[in-house]
């Protein structure tokens, strides 16, 4: 997998769905070193001025991502993983390699407790936070109010349980097993929000994809446990470490 994965000219960080990109705080120089330039699209999914679609959050990314040098090194947690393969799909083109981690779309998860109402509350994010990870210390409770207030509002509440539901009529095996784009997925061994089998299937019915397990860690790998989880980060992306591509040429390769 190394040896074919493209030198990324920007390496793009995607939000998840309540919570910005500063989940990969602890990866971000990790990614400095892959790529020329790294770019971090601002704000939780949900505050995105979008109807609330997966079609319509895709369109958004790759309207964000437009006219960056090419070839891109996308990475995303949760919702943004999946907004990562899923414009990797659609861009083939654009993308040198994925990082992904704790994606939806295979399989049904547990209900979040979200619904489309006024707000969010912090007991709720309280049991959502025991839901995510299985060190729940890495995410104290100061830091649980900022992202709370950041999308305490009602159109985020909306928007948020909307996207959810979009994803029950999303076909992920159908579509993601297309994938041709070097692509690592690594994922908690105890995630509860996107559980792990589907994707080792998945895994096993696409040849463009690898499969890291972070043992013990929930669907937070990168914040809960992060120095297990940016060894299985180093064991990626070496071939593309501090190297730099034409964007002509890359393109010609990939036409």
């Amino acid at each position: 997998m190394d040896n074919e994965t493209t030198p990324a000219a920007t390496a793009v960080i995607f939000p998840t769905l309540w919570s910005g990109p500063w989940l990969w705080r602890n990866q971000r120089d990790i990614l400095a070193g892959a790529a020329s330039r790294v770019v971090e699209i601002p704000d939780a999914v949900v505050n995105w001025p979008i109807e609330p679609t997966l079609a319509a959050a895709e369109a958004f990314a790759l309207d964000e991502i437009d006219g960056l040098p090419a070839p891109l090194l996308l990475v995303g947690a949760s919702l943004g993983g999946l907004l990562a393969l899923r414009i990797a799909l659609l861009r083939p083109h654009l993308v040198g390699a994925v990082i992904a981690c704790g994606c939806p779309g295979l399989a049904a998860g547990p209900v979040h407790g979200f619904r489309g109402k006024f707000g969010v509350t912090f007991e709720e994010a309280c049991s959502v936070r025991a839901m995510l990870f299985q060190d729940t210390s890495c995410l104290d409770d100061e830091l649980l109010r900022t992202s709370v207030a950041a999308v305490a509002n009602r159109p985020a509440t909306r928007r948020g349980a909307g996207l959810v539901r979009s994803l029950n009529h999303y076909d992920g095996v159908a579509d993601l097993q297309r994938l041709r784009v070097p692509t690592a997925l690594i994922w908690g061994e105890c995630d509860q929000l996107s559980p792990l089998d589907p994707w080792r299937e998945l895994v096993r019915q696409c040849p463009a994809m690898r499969l890291s397990v972070i043992a013990g860690a929930g669907h937070v790998p990168m914040l809960e446990v992060p120095e297990a989880f940016n060894a299985a980060l180093r064991q990626f992306i070496p071939s593309i470490k501090n190297k730099h591509l034409d964007p002509h040429e890359y393109h010609n390769r990939r036409s």
